[in-house]
C-alpha cells in the first residue's frame, strides 16, 4: 500500500471516529448532538439554555408525558382510580400486529389489568398498547382522547399539537414546551417521579427494564425520570430530570445522534443547568434597571435566578433612613426630613450583566424597616460580603411602587402611606390585621384595603370575570365595584340597582383599596374616625363606643361620622 493511500485511509478513519456531528451545539465547553434541546430550572421555569428551543420537532414516545398528564387529571377528578379495571379493545390487542415495530406488552382481552399497573408500563417501559388502553378508558376512543390532549396543551400554554396518544404519529412540540409540560406534570402529579425512577417493573409474570438509561448504563447521580422517545422521523429523543442539593433540572434533547448519545446529551444539559443555576443564584449582578425612591436614584442590582431588582439596605442611609445593626438584625428607620445624599450613578451605571457581589450561603440577616407606625420584616434577604440586599418588590408591601417599562425604572413613593392611621377596629373591638396591606394615602385621601376590613366583619371579597369587577358580598347585600370608577352595582334582597360611590376604588400594590366613606357605602356599616389619633372604628347602626388607642379609654363617641 503506498503512503498516499495509507494517509488517506487514516484520515478517513480519524474523521469518522472523532468528527463532531453536523448539528452539534456548544454548551458549557462541551457539545450536544441535538436538533433541538433545552434545560429548564424546575422551580422557576427559567430556561437556562436552549438550542432551537422554539422549533417545532417530533417528540415520538415523549408524547406519553402528555398522555399521562391527562390520565392523572382523570384520576384527580375521580373519573377513574388506580384500582379501576381497564378493558382491552381489539384496537389495543391488535396494535402489535398493526405495526411490528411498536413496543407492546402485549395486552389481552381476557386478562384483568388495573390503571395502576398500566401506568407503570407506560412510563417505565413505554408500552404503546398500555397508553392506548388508558386513553380509551378515559375518553371512549383515541380520537376523543387526542382532542383532550390538544385542549390541555392549549390550557397549559404549550406550543404543541398531537395526532395520537403514544407517539407513532408525527406529533409536534418544541423542546421548551416539552420541558414545561414535564415541569407541570412533576408539580401537579408528582406520582410520575415514583414511577419514572424505577429501573425494573414486574408485570403479569414478566420483568421489564426501564428505557431511561440515566438510571443504569449511563448512571447520572440524582436522575429520577422522565421519558424516552424514538421513531425514524423524530430520531432519538429524551426528556430527563434530576435533583441535586434540593435543586431540580429538566433537560430535553430531540433528534440526538444515536440511542446512547441522547443520554450523553441529556447528562451534559443537566450538568450545564446545575452549574448555571448555582452561578445565577450565588451572585448579584449590575443591571440597567433603575430604582428611584422619592425622586432620587438608588444603586440597583439584579438577582438573575429570582428575577428581581435588589438594592443594598445599607445604601438607604443616603436616602432618609437610619441604619443600625444589632447582632444579626439590621434595622432601617425612616427619618422624615433627614438630609439625603444620593450615591453617584458613576459607581454602578453602564455595568449591565457584570457580577457585583457574591451571596454568602448559610448566613442569615434579619432586615426590619420601620416607618412611623409600620414595622415590616423582609422575607427575601441576600447576605453579601459586608452588605445586605433587599428586593424592591418587598418595598411595595409598605410603599406605592410603579414599574415604568419604557425606561426599566422602579418608582417608589414613601410619602404615600397614611403614616398615623394606626388601627382599624370591628364593632367587637377586635383589631383588624393590616400588616399585609397597610392603609395608604392617594391624592390626599386615606385608602383602606378592602379585603382585611371586609373579612373582619364576615364579608367576602372576590373578583368576578364576567362583570370584570370586584364583588363585596355582605350577606343580605352585595356590591360590584370597578377600580377607578365611582359607578357601582348594589344588590339588596335580590334587587339590583345602580349607585355612585363617594370616591373611586383603586388598586394599590395589588390590593383593592377604598376610602372610609366608600367602604361605609358598600358595606352598610357606619365608620367613626378620630382624626386626632387617626384611628377608625367600623360600627353598626345606633350608638357606639370608640376605643381611643392613645388614651386607652372607652367612651361614647360624638366623633365625625364618615358614613354619609
Amino acid at each position: 500500500m503506498n503512503k498516499t493511500l495509507f494517509k488517506t485511509i487514516i484520515a478517513m478513519i480519524f474523521c469518522v471516529v472523532f468528527s463532531v456531528p453536523a448539528h452539534a451545539a456548544d454548551i458549557g465547553g462541551t457539545q450536544i448532538t441535538s436538533n433541538g434541546a433545552c434545560v429548564m430550572d424546575h422551580e422557576t421555569g427559567r430556561v437556562l439554555y436552549e438550542y432551537n428551543g422554539g422549533s417545532i420537532l417530533i417528540p415520538a414516545s415523549m408524547t406519553k408525558i402528555m398522555t399521562m398528564y391527562c390520565i392523572y387529571e382523570s384520576i384527580d377528578r375521580g373519573d377513574i382510580s388506580y384500582d379501576t379495571i381497564v378493558p382491552i379493545s381489539a384496537n389495543v390487542s391488535g396494535l402489535g400486529a398493526k405495526d411490528p415495530g411498536l413496543t407492546v406488552i402485549p395486552l389481552h382481552p381476557d386478562t384483568v389489568y388495573t390503571v395502576d399497573e398500566l401506568i407503570d408500563m407506560v412510563i417505565v417501559v413505554s408500552a404503546n398498547d398500555a397508553a392506548l388502553a388508558l386513553a380509551e378508558l378515559t375518553a371512549g376512543s383515541e380520537q376523543s382522547f387526542v382532542e383532550r390532549m390538544n385542549s390541555t396543551a392549549e390550557e397549559l400554554g404549550l406550543t404543541a399539537h398531537f395526532y395520537d396518544c403514544y407517539g407513532l404519529a408525527n406529533n409536534e412540540i418544541t423542546p421548551v414546551s416539552m420541558a414545561e409540560l414535564s415541569r407541570r406534570i412533576i408539580n401537579d402529579h408528582p406520582d410520575i417521579l415514583d414511577r419514572s425512577s424505577k429501573t425494573l417493573v414486574s408485570f403479569h409474570g414478566g420483568n421489564y427494564k426501564t428505557t431511561n438509561h440515566l438510571l443504569d448504563t449511563f448512571y447520572y447521580s440524582g436522575a429520577d425520570g422522565l421519558k424516552t422517545g424514538t421513531t425514524t422521523a423524530a430520531g432519538c429523543c429524551f426528556c430527563a430530570t434530576a435533583v441535586r442539593d434540593n435543586v431540580r433540572m429538566i433537560a430535553v434533547t430531540m433528534g440526538s445522534a444515536g440511542n446512547d448519545q441522547r443520554f450523553i446529551d441529556a447528562a451534559r444539559l443537566l450538568d450545564y443547568g446545575f452549574a448555571a443555576k448555582k452561578e445565577l443564584f450565588s451572585k448579584l449582578y449590575f443591571t440597567n434597571i433603575r430604582t428611584v425612591i422619592d425622586g432620587k436614584q438608588v444603586p440597583t442590582l439584579y438577582h438573575m435566578g429570582d428575577k428581581v431588582p435588589v438594592i443594598i439596605a445599607e445604601d438607604l442611609e443616603h436616602y432618609g433612613y437610619d441604619v443600625e445593626y444589632s447582632g444579626d438584625t439590621l434595622t432601617l428607620t425612616r427619618r422624615r426630613g433627614k438630609k439625603c445624599s444620593p450615591i453617584s450613578p458613576i459607581y454602578y451605571r453602564n455595568k449591565d450583566g457584570e457580577p457585583a457581589y457574591d451571596i454568602i450561603d448559610g448566613k442569615t440577616t434579619r432586615v426590619i424597616l420601620c416607618d412611623g407606625s409600620v414595622r415590616h420584616e423582609f422575607e427575601t434577604v441576600y447576605s453579601l460580603n459586608g452588605y445586605t440586599g433587599i428586593t424592591t418588590d418587598e418595598l411595595s408591601r409598605i410603599y406605592e411602587k410603579e414599574w415604568i417599562d419604557s425606561t426599566s425604572t422602579v418608582l417608589i413613593n414613601t410619602n404615600n402611606k397614611a403614616d398615623e392611621l394606626l388601627r382599624i377596629y370591628t364593632p367587637s373591638f377586635e383589631e383588624i390585621d393590616l400588616s399585609s396591606a397597610p392603609p395608604m394615602t392617594a391624592d390626599g385621601i386615606t385608602m383602606i384595603p378592602v379585603r382585611p376590613a371586609a373579612e373582619a366583619v364576615g364579608d367576602a371579597v372576590y373578583w368576578d370575570d364576567s362583570l370584570q369587577a370586584y364583588i363585596i358580598d355582605c350577606g343580605s347585600c352585595a356590591a360590584a365595584v370597578k377600580p377607578d370608577s365611582t359607578a357601582y352595582l348594589r344588590r339588596i334582597n335580590g334587587v339590583t340597582s345602580a349607585d355612585v360611590l363617594p370616591d373611586a376604588p383603586r388598586v394599590i400594590n395589588g390590593n383593592l383599596c377604598v376610602s372610609p366613606r366608600t367602604l361605609a357605602r358598600i358595606t352598610g356599616l357606619g365608620i367613626v374616625a378620630d382624626e386626632g389619633t387617626r384611628t377608625i372604628l367600623l360600627k353598626d347602626n345606633g350608638s357606639v363606643q370608640f376605643y381611643c388607642k392613645k388614651t386607652a379609654e372607652l367612651f361614647s363617641a360624638p366623633l365625625p361620622d364618615l358614613s354619609h
